[in-house]
């Protein structure tokens, strides 16, 4: 019996096996990083100011509830409208005092001394890289965030 070789092909072949197996490493490391949203060093992010500190989730999913931490000498806290656009808001703890709306921002107030732990829940409702903003008193800080479907 004889077997018909064909090297040129078997030499393609071997090629698009080579890239198939290069696009599957890439995946794998992406999401070890946290390019899937579900841990990893790239998918959490933070934005450091003189009045306090912000840890969010920069990779999320769509419809999947996540957490906002402010930390720091807070006594306001102001999401804008383009965070209010993104965001379904949750719970947040604690609770503030008041809450007051100036073209289309929300300030949240709170009462208390000393650093303060402000936890936020949030959905996403839009897909895709996002840019919001917020202000912990008169800082502001704009997020970058990716939303995966």
């Amino acid at each position: 019996m004889q077997i018909d070789e064909r090297p040129g092909f078997q030499n393609w072949f071997w090629g698009v096996q080579r890239i198939g197996w290069a696009v599957l490493v890439f995946a794998a490391a992406a999401a070890l990083a946290g390019l899937s949203g579900a841990g990893g060093w790239l998918a959490f992010g933070e934005s450091q100011g003189s009045k306090g500190r912000v840890n969010f989730s920069a990779v999320m999913r769509m419809d999947r509830p996540e957490t906002f931490q402010f930390r720091g000498e807070l006594r306001e806290v102001t999401l804008d409208e383009r965070f209010l656009e993104m965001f379904e808001i949750g719970n947040i703890m604690p609770l503030p005092s008041r809450r007051v709306s100036v073209a289309g921002a929300v300030t949240l107030i709170f009462d208390g001394t000393g650093v303060m732990n402000i936890t936020m829940s949030v959905t996403p409702k839009k897909v895709f890289r996002q840019h919001v903003g917020l202000s912990l008193g008169t800082e502001q800080h704009d997020l970058s965030i990716f939303v995966l479907p």
